[in-house]
């Protein structure tokens, strides 16, 4: 019982090792990703939105809306990511991946709350281009 304890404990102590950097960037990259407020005028009508959870004032990092296409600010450049195979789901939890070019997005969202014609979500958004790869903590959800 102690030792599968032990290996339980190292498996996710290795798995979230790089969630446990200080602050936006994953331990071991070369140079840190910026992932930064949106230039671009969000969308009105029915979509989703996330804001770092850090951010006082919820300003947007990611927009998207239902027909597969995701906005992002990366380096200062707001970037459009067009969905890279399906939506992967299991109960409240799920995963999507975007691509654009040399940059991967994937969000790893969970359900928190739902309402009439809305759902909020709160998870991570991992940006990878190369070698480089980071990560924000963000808050926000879907509806029209």
């Amino acid at each position: 019982m102690f030792s599968k304890s032990i290996l339980l404990v190292l498996l996710l102590t290795f798995t979230y090792l790089p969630f446990l950097s200080t602050g936006n960037g994953i331990a071991g990259t070369d140079q840190e990703l910026k992932v930064s407020y949106l230039q671009k005028k969000p969308d009105d009508g029915c979509g989703c939105g996330f804001y770092d959870i850090r951010d006082a004032r919820k300003r947007l990092i990611v927009e998207g809306d239902y027909a597969d296409v995701i906005w992002i600010n990366i380096d200062g450049r707001d970037i459009r990511l067009k969905q890279e195979g399906p939506e992967q789901k299991k109960g409240k939890y799920s995963v999507v991946r975007y691509r654009s070019n040399d940059i991967t997005v994937r969000t790893e969202l969970y359900k928190t709350g739902e309402g009439y014609e809305s759902v909020d979500l709160e998870g991570f958004v991992i940006v990878i281009r190369g070698k480089q790869k980071t990560f924000v903590k963000v808050k926000g959800g879907c509806g029209c």
